[in-house]
């Protein structure tokens, strides 16, 4: 089945977007550990396309029943608010260094989750929480995150009669809105958490980033009014501190953030203006030129 698995995926061009899991944080559990090994090196003789998915594990700091993770991780996705910080052994700065230098030089991916902390959009935190998290992921030049329980409603209907549930009764919420991105009323209908529209607001902050990127390589640098442009890019692709300086440290304005959203949405009109203004003109050469 494994073998089937990894043709399927690589014939529909998903086999380097899909990943599999055997445990939730493997390494809490020394048991989870060991079978987690155990089916990682049985997976890589039978399907070795197909890529593990690790959540916690930390590269070099860690060994669980005297096993590194080294080569058991196709991943690396530490904790944001706690290994990140550096609560962990070596600094955040260091441990994400690491992660970086394994994924250029054995094609690791590095992830990170953000299961706690500050960064864990709650309802008693602020809102633009689930917002931040893409940005921290452009700072960071990580390859996705976690932001998990997105499909979560605190409250079952299955326990009880409908009519029991909000509005008829006041909304009960135990996790403070960590395992409810979505709420349901009585009858059935499912309702968006301001959080999760504020986490779909950040992705589309990150898409005017990817934008913004593509839109520079369409510039020749030796023209002086397309090489400013450049330097402008380079500088607005940057995610400043006043933005995302730390778990510990980051905006809470959202002023902040749309501004630089305008500033990179009028850099992609620029650069659209200039290139349909070369292909008129180019246009217009041809046309000359057939007459």
């Amino acid at each position: 089945y494994l073998a089937q698995l990894e043709s399927f995926l690589r014939e529909q061009g998903l086999l380097g977007m899909s990943y599999y899991e055997m445990f939730d944080e493997a390494g809490h559990d020394l048991k989870n550990w060991r079978d987690m090994v155990a089916h990682h090196e049985l997976v890589a003789q039978v399907a070795p396309g197909l890529i593990s998915m690790q959540y916690g594990p930390r590269p070099l700091a860690q060994q669980y029943g005297g096993v590194k993770p080294l080569g058991y991780c196709d991943n690396w996705a530490p904790n944001l608010c706690t290994a990140l910080r550096g609560q962990f052994g070596p600094s955040g700065e260091e441990l994400w260094n690491t992660i970086k230098a394994r994924r250029t030089q054995f094609g690791e991916k590095a992830f990170f989750y953000s299961p706690g902390g500050s960064l864990n959009p709650t309802l008693s935190g602020p809102r633009l929480t689930a917002r931040l998290l893409p940005w921290v992921a452009r700072k960071l030049d990580a390859d996705g995150f976690l932001l998990y329980m997105l499909g979560g409603v605190q409250e079952t209907p299955r326990k009880r009669e409908l009519s029991a549930y909000w509005p008829n009764t006041a909304w009960a919420d135990t996790s403070d809105g960590i395992h409810s991105k979505i709420y349901i009323d009585p009858e059935m209908n499912l309702i968006p958490s301001t959080r999760l529209a504020n986490l779909r607001d950040g992705n589309e902050d990150y898409d005017y980033f990817t934008v913004l990127r593509k839109a520079g390589s369409y510039l020749d640098p030796e023209i002086p009014e397309q090489a400013q442009l450049l330097q402008r890019i380079a500088g607005e692709l940057a995610v400043e501190d006043a933005i995302y300086a730390s778990p510990d440290t980051w905006t809470k304005s959202r002023r902040l953030l749309e501004e630089k959203r305008d500033r990179m949405a009028a850099m992609i009109n620029e650069v659209r203006a200039l290139r349909m203004s070369r292909l008129e003109s180019l246009e217009s050469q041809v046309e000359k030129a057939g007459n």
